[in-house]
């Protein structure tokens, strides 16, 4: 299984016009960039054009307007907002995070981990600092 991630795309989704192959898009969040629904909307309907066969996505800090909502009606069936939650496509087990959110909910044997801040240390170094989340680093290490 191939996976393309993309996170932080601020509304600018649509300049995405030759995006690689893969059997899953995963968007880590900020695909808004003022958390409006319009534009979350407008991100949904680019969601739903992509050719992928899967497609995951998660809040972000920008994300304002989905950070309390629990589903996404009416979204298509290869689609899955992983607020908190998690499904399984093709043996593989996925779970996403919340922008936020406790990582105590994180269950065990969960094989793809979304989340729109890392964990602290891992891959978390911009301009010499590490901005991840330590707690989130506990975790995923246990």
């Amino acid at each position: 299984m191939t996976i393309l991630q993309i996170s932080d795309t601020h509304n600018r989704h649509r300049l995405l016009t030759n995006l690689p192959t893969a059997d899953v898009l995963v968007h880590c969040g900020d695909f808004t960039d003022m958390g409006t629904e319009e534009e979350a909307l407008n991100f949904l309907n680019w969601l739903i054009e992509q050719p992928y066969r899967h497609k995951i996505f998660v809040t972000g800090n920008h994300d304002l307007c989905l950070w309390e909502a629990e589903n996404i009606e009416d979204l298509p069936n290869n689609i899955h907002f992983l607020q908190d939650r998690g499904c399984e496509i093709e043996g593989v087990r996925f779970f996403g995070l919340a922008y936020n959110h406790q990582e105590s909910i994180i269950p065990h044997g969960v094989d793809v981990l979304i989340t729109h801040e890392p964990p602290a240390m891992i891959l978390d170094e911009s301009n010499g600092i590490h901005w991840g989340n330590l707690s989130l680093r506990n975790k995923v290490l246990e």
